[in-house]
C-alpha cells in the first residue's frame, strides 16, 4: 500500500510570507501613488521588490517535494517542475537524527525543538523528512525503516 506524504501547512505559509510581503509593499506604494502623491515615481521600487519577490518564490517552490513510499521504492516528486525522482530502498545507507533546539526570545520561548531526520543515501545525497515539511513524517520514517529492513 502506497503513503503519501502530507505538507505541513506551516512551511508552505513560511515559503510564501516574504514573496506575498514583497507584494504587498508593491501594493501598497502604487496605490500611494495612484491616490495620493501623484508626483512621485514608484516604478523602480515596485519593479524590485516584484523581481525579488518573484525569485524567493521560484526558489522555495523549486526545492519543495512530496513523497509517495512504493512497495519497492520512494518517488519524490517536485512541486514546481513535476520532476520525478525514484529513490530505491536499497539505496539507503543510513538514518541521521539531528536535534533543532527551541528558539527564545526576552519574552520566552518562541518555538519548539524538534528532531530533524534525513536519510543518507549511497550515492551521497539525502532525503529530508523532517516535521517543518511534512506532518506525517514519523509515519513516513517507520514506514522507510520498514521497508529497508524486509531487504536486509
Amino acid at each position: 500500500m502506497n503513503l503519501s506524504s502530507k505538507f505541513n501547512s506551516f512551511y508552505l505559509i513560511k515559503l510564501g510570507f516574504f514573496p506575498t510581503l514583497c507584494i504587498g509593499f508593491s501594493l501598497l506604494l502604487i496605490d500611494v501613488k495612484l491616490n495620493y502623491k501623484k508626483d512621485i515615481s514608484v516604478v523602480v521600487p515596485v519593479l524590485v521588490l516584484v523581481i525579488i519577490g518573484a525569485i524567493i518564490l521560484y526558489y522555495n517552490l523549486k526545492r519543495v517535494f512530496s513523497i509517495v513510499l512504493e512497495e519497492k521504492h520512494i518517488t519524490k516528486t517536485y512541486f514546481f517542475s513535476k520532476k520525478k525522482e525514484v529513490i530505491p530502498y536499497d539505496l539507503i545507507k543510513s538514518l541521521n537524527t539531528e536535534r533543532i533546539e527551541p528558539s527564545y526570545s526576552d519574552a520566552g520561548q518562541i518555538t519548539d525543538g524538534y528532531y530533524d531526520f534525513s536519510f543518507t543515501l549511497k550515492d551521497g545525497k539525502e532525503l529530508n523528512v523532517s516535521p517543518a515539511y511534512f506532518d506525517n513524517y514519523l509515519e513516513l520514517i517507520k514506514r522507510i525503516n520498514e521497508r529497508r529492513n524486509e531487504l536486509d
